[in-house]
């Protein structure tokens, strides 16, 4: 999936077979944190304005309970937050499950010592940054 917004490169190429789903998650975790945070903000504007002190808004019977609202309000963010968990979870196990076709190496790395199970010869140099 290539997410060139406008012909614009977004992101640099990909350099995994992981990183186009990634980034789509990405967008879609930004994309319901703007909606929900530009939503949150309209609405506090036209509360405001509607409800300014000398407006005639009608304010006699304030309404305390709303157990709908109150269903709707904690059921559309848990489907959200469930669907994104579980988006990003199948994302993880498919990125950390090697395929069966994987060739396994047995690598042994110190701090200046490297050993390999394909190869008899060891990497002992040390490397070490000049002070001048």
């Amino acid at each position: 999936m290539n997410w060139n917004l406008f012909n614009y490169p977004m992101n640099p190429p990909s350099a995994s077979n992981f990183a186009a789903e990634h980034d789509a998650l990405f967008y879609a975790i930004v994309g319901q944190a703007l909606f929900f945070g530009l939503l949150t903000f309209a609405l506090i504007v036209i509360f405001a304005f509607k409800y300014k002190k000398g407006s005639k808004a009608d304010r006699s019977s304030p309404v305390y309970e709303n157990a709908r609202m109150e269903f709707w309000w904690v059921l559309v963010p848990t489907i959200l937050g469930l669907a994104t968990f579980f988006w990003s979870t199948k994302l993880f196990v498919d990125m950390r499950t090697p395929p069966k076709d994987a060739k396994e190496i047995f690598v042994v790395g110190k701090q200046w010592d490297v050993a390999r199970s394909t190869s008899k010869r060891r990497a002992r140099e040390q490397h070490s940054a000049r002070s001048g």
